[in-house]
């Protein structure tokens, strides 16, 4: 389903990010984000940008493929990682965050890998 609409010409859901992740975006500690469900990477592109390191995981490899070439055009770096996230290990990223010394002393691991808080208390 995704890759078809994902073949269509342009962008499925346009490139600018959608306004969730520009109204959370400067609560993002600087580091690298998670972007699950990713698809052609408006959003993964837009945290990039600001200078995350972006992991961008998604099911359609049609979609990770533009998710690259948008970033390649706004110059910027994503991992894109293609997995359906009814199996895709988010331990191993947290493992793998926490490891590189990433993680924010008072914040919840899990919420630093995924870039947002949700219902959690902020203890900066």
């Amino acid at each position: 389903m995704w890759d078809k609409r994902y073949s269509e010409p342009g962008y499925a859901f346009g490139t600018a990010p959608n306004d969730f992740v520009v109204s959370v975006a400067d609560r993002i500690p600087a580091g690298r984000v998670l972007c699950l469900g990713e698809g052609e990477g408006r959003n993964a592109v837009y945290l990039a940008k600001r200078g995350h390191e972006v992991v961008a995981v998604d099911q359609s490899p049609v979609g990770l493929a533009k998710a690259r070439e948008l970033a390649e055009s706004g110059g910027v770096r994503l991992e894109t990682v293609q997995a359906d996230l009814a199996d895709f290990e988010i331990a191993r990223e947290l493992k793998r965050h926490i490891h590189e010394g990433r993680y924010h002393q008072g914040r919840s691991a899990v919420v630093q890998v995924l870039g947002f808080k949700q219902n959690t208390r902020e203890t900066d």
